[in-house]
């Protein structure tokens, strides 16, 4: 009579392995798909860079002198851009925060950071200057990336930072010195909108076009990254 095999009752049990979110690669690392929050964050930059483009041609072109209602659709145009802006960096920082978890697990001697920390670095003073740049350069040479695109996008990225600063600051200036004029003539209005106020100088001009220079490099950056990440995923 033939001998019958039995399994061997202390071999482990063969693990079924369902993927859930993400999907294995070849390596046996699993990875999240970056391609959804990748879209979504260079729809919601495409449509605030595209309403602060129309907000300051509005502020160029049309007549404000007296016109309530332009003021009104101008400050209307103003907030939902911030609000749009402000939507698309915590889908960015998501994204980001994907790619370094899928850079991280697959090349984790090349990617040294933590997820984390390159996304909270955001907003830790003196560290948001250049943390999230190395994060993203790391993440760039896990994924056989072109790591001077990540660069030259922060670069241009901190440039238009600059610009806003030194506007700002040139704004703060004049609204100071309209003031004190304003008490020494003796007049009650302290700063008051007046006509041609409004109108974009040339430095608002200038870190619109950089603005939308660091645009175009954000989402060729993005997603190159995001689609060699997809790779993983199909290997």
């Amino acid at each position: 009579m033939p001998a019958v095999s039995h399994p061997d009752p202390y071999a482990p049990p063969a693990a079924e392995v369902v993927p859930q979110e993400g999907l294995e690669v070849g390596e046996g690392i699993r990875v999240d798909d970056p391609m959804p929050l990748a879209w979504w964050s260079i729809g919601l930059l495409l449509a605030s860079d595209g309403l602060a483009l129309v907000e300051q041609a509005m502020r160029a072109l049309l007549p404000f002198d007296g016109a309530d209602g332009l003021w009104k659709l101008q400050e209307i145009a103003s907030l939902v851009m911030i609000w749009l802006w402000l939507a698309y960096l915590v889908v960015f920082l998501c994204w980001m925060y994907r790619v370094s978890w899928n850079a991280k697990r697959r090349e984790p001697a090349v990617v040294t950071m933590s997820p984390g920390w390159g996304v909270g670095s955001f907003f830790v003073p003196i560290a948001h200057l250049f943390v999230p740049c190395r994060m993203l350069m790391q993440v760039s040479r896990a994924t056989r990336g072109e790591v001077r695109l990540v660069l030259v996008w922060w670069l241009t990225a901190m440039l238009v930072f600059a610009i806003a600063v030194v506007w700002a600051v040139l704004s703060v200036q004049t609204a100071v010195a309209e003031m004190r004029e304003s008490y020494q003539n003796g007049s009650e209005a302290a700063v008051s909108l007046a006509p041609g106020s409004a109108r974009p100088g040339l430095l608002e001009w200038l870190m619109l076009c950089v603005d939308l220079v660091v645009l175009w490099l954000e989402v060729v950056m993005v997603l190159a990254l995001s689609r060699r990440q997809l790779g993983w995923m199909a290997a």
